[in-house]
C-alpha cells in the first residue's frame, strides 16, 4: 500500500483532498504498525511524519494534502521581460553565482554569492549602484552567503566569515550593522518574516537548536528568537536538506530537496503539509544520489516562491544529454545539461494548475518572476528575467485574479 493512502486512511477525508491529522493517541500503534510492515526507506519517513503528528495534534491540527496533478490545459510559457549587466564599468556583472531579489517598485538586487558586491538594477534594467566592499571594517563584507529584500529599497545581506548583518538602502547607505547574538549565519536561504525579522535556514549544530532548521533573528539586534522546523526536534539525514521560501507574514513554505513533499510552517507551527506522487520526482535517498559525473543525478527541488493562493515550485532533472556530460573529461557545465520542471499549485485546493519542463535551469525571484545568468556572445555576463505566464483556462483565470506578476517588458 502507498504512504500516501496508508496515511489518508489515519485521518478523515475531507471533501477538497485534504486530511485532518490522527489524534496524539493514535501515533504509538501507527508507528508501531507502519514500521513493522514498510521498508526502511518508507518507515523512516513514517517515523518522522507520525511523530509529528502527535506533536502538532497538542496545539493545532495540521492539514495533509495529496497534490492532484494537473491533467487539462496545463501549460506554461516563459516571457523575455528584463535583462541587467553591462559589459564594462561598475555595472558588470562579476560573479558565477548569486542571489537575487526585487523591490516593490522592480529594482533588482543581485549579490556576489561568496564575494562582497551587490548590484541593484532599476526597473528598465538599467545600472543604479554597487554597494559593498571586501574588509572586516563598518560596512564592509567579507564573505556574502545571503540576501533578503526587507523593503522599498532596503536589503539585507549576512557576512558568514564575520557572522554579521548589514543592511542597506538601493543607493548604498549603510542603514545598520550588528553581530548575529549567539549564532552563525551559515545558511544561503533568508526570506523576510515582518518589520527587521526574517527566517533564516540553516543547520545551526548547538545543543538547543540542532535539528531545527529554520530561525527566526531580528536584522536591527542580530538576537535569534526562535528555531523551528522539525516537529520531533531532530532533522533525518533522510531529509538531506530543504529549499524555503516566503508565506507572508511569519510563515514560511519548506520543501524538501530529494522528495515532492511542501511544508507550511506558521509561528514555529507545521500548519499543512503538500505532497504528489509523480514518476518524475521518486523519493530518493543518501545510497540513490549520485557521485561522479558517470551517473544520472536524481530530481531535485531548486526553488520555491508562494503569494496568497499560489505555490511556484522548480525542480532540476537531467535533461536526455546527460551521456555527453558523462564522458566529458573534467567536470561539465552542467546547466546545460539539467532541464526545470516548473508546476504552478493552488495549494488550498489541493491542485496542479500548470505544469511544463524547459532547457537549461531558473530560479525564482519572486511568485510567477524567474531569473537566470547568462553568458553573452562577447564573454559578458547578463541577468534576465522570465515572467511565467499560465496557458491553461484554470491556471490564467487563478493569476489574473489572484497575482500581481510583472508586467514589465522590454
Amino acid at each position: 500500500m502507498h504512504l500516501e493512502r496508508w496515511a489518508a486512511m489515519q485521518g478523515r477525508r475531507k471533501p477538497d483532498g485534504s486530511s485532518r491529522r490522527p489524534a496524539a493517541g493514535m501515533v504509538s500503534m501507527a508507528l508501531l504498525s507502519a514500521t513493522t510492515l514498510l521498508p526502511r526507506r518508507h518507515s523512516v519517513l513514517i517515523v518522522a511524519v507520525l511523530a509529528g503528528l502527535a506533536t502538532t495534534a497538542a496545539g493545532q491540527e495540521a492539514i495533509v494534502t495529496e497534490l492532484e496533478t494537473c491533467q487539462d490545459y496545463c501549460g506554461i510559457s516563459l516571457i523575455p521581460v528584463g535583462q541587467y549587466g553591462e559589459d564594462s564599468g561598475p555595472g558588470m556583472i562579476e560573479t558565477p553565482g548569486a542571489r537575487v531579489g526585487m523591490d516593490a517598485s522592480g529594482r533588482l538586487y543581485l549579490a556576489d554569492l561568496g564575494g562582497s558586491h551587490i548590484w541593484v538594477f532599476g526597473p528598465d534594467g538599467g545600472f543604479l549602484s554597487r554597494i559593498g566592499r571586501a574588509g572586516e571594517g563598518p560596512g564592509e563584507i567579507e564573505r556574502l552567503n545571503s540576501l533578503v529584500v526587507v523593503d522599498d529599497g532596503v536589503f539585507s545581506v549576512l557576512d558568514v566569515r564575520q557572522s554579521k548583518i548589514l543592511t542597506f538602502t538601493w543607493t548604498g547607505e549603510l542603514k545598520h550593522e550588528v553581530r548575529t547574538q549567539g549564532w552563525w549565519p551559515s545558511g544561503y536561504q533568508t526570506v523576510h518574516s515582518e518589520g527587521p525579522w526574517v527566517i533564516h535556514y540553516a543547520d545551526l549544530r548547538t545543543p538547543d537548536w540542532a535539528g531545527y532548521p529554520l530561525h527566526l533573528v531580528n536584522l536591527e539586534t542580530g538576537e535569534r528568537q526562535q528555531s523551528f522546523g522539525s516537529v520531533t526536534g531532530e532533522l533525518s539525514p533522510e531529509y538531506l536538506g530543504h529549499v524555503i521560501g516566503d508565506g507572508h507574514g511569519r510563515s514560511v513554505w519548506m520543501a524538501r530537496r530529494y522528495a515532492y513533499e511542501i511544508e507550511l510552517w506558521e509561528s514555529g507551527r507545521l500548519h499543512r503539509t503538500i505532497r504528489q506522487d509523480v514518476d518524475w520526482f521518486p523519493e530518493s535517498l543518501p545510497a540513490d544520489l549520485a557521485h561522479g559525473w558517470d551517473v544520472e543525478p536524481v530530481p531535485r527541488f531548486v526553488g520555491i516562491a508562494a503569494d496568497d493562493s499560489l505555490l511556484w515550485v522548480s525542480v532540476t532533472v537531467a535533461d536526455d544529454r546527460w551521456a555527453e556530460a558523462s564522458s566529458s573529461s573534467g567536470p561539465p557545465d552542467t546547466g546545460l545539461y539539467y532541464d526545470t520542471m516548473i508546476e504552478v499549485i493552488d495549494w488550498e485546493r489541493g491542485q496542479v494548475v500548470a505544469s511544463a519542463r524547459f532547457d537549461l535551469t531558473y530560479s525564482w525571484i519572486q511568485p510567477g518572476l524567474l531569473g537566470k545568468l547568462e553568458i553573452t556572445a562577447k564573454g559578458s555576463v547578463r541577468y534576465r528575467t522570465y515572467r511565467v505566464q499560465l496557458d491553461g483556462h484554470v491556471g490564467a483565470a487563478l493569476l489574473r485574479n489572484e497575482t500581481n506578476s510583472p508586467s514589465r517588458e522590454e
